[in-house]
């Protein structure tokens, strides 16, 4: 049995449960589970993708959200003001 003040790297069991230390229970440190419906081409491209890759197509959409997500979600909010600005303007 391990020691209590010993922390153990996630995978590894202790009779049969995971001891993680508060870093991999940060948000910036773990990866949470969801749960979500993709459009049927979108998922095929992105496993095709990670066929050729010998990759996962989960990492490959996390990846893509990592990396152009910021700048996605920042034109939407654009968009969403621009939209409330004109319902506004309608409005007065």
């Amino acid at each position: 049995m391990a020691k209590a003040n010993k922390k153990l790297k996630i995978g590894e069991f202790n009779e049969g449960s995971v001891e993680l230390g508060p870093d991999e229970l940060s948000e910036e440190s773990s990866k949470v589970r969801i749960t979500m419906f993709l459009d049927g081409p979108t998922l095929k491209k992105f496993k095709e993708f990670a066929s050729l890759t010998n990759g996962k197509y989960q990492t490959l959409l996390n990846e893509c959200l990592d990396k152009h997500g910021d700048r996605f979600l920042d034109q939407k909010l654009k968009e969403i003001k621009k939209s409330i600005q004109s319902f506004e303007r309608k409005k007065a």
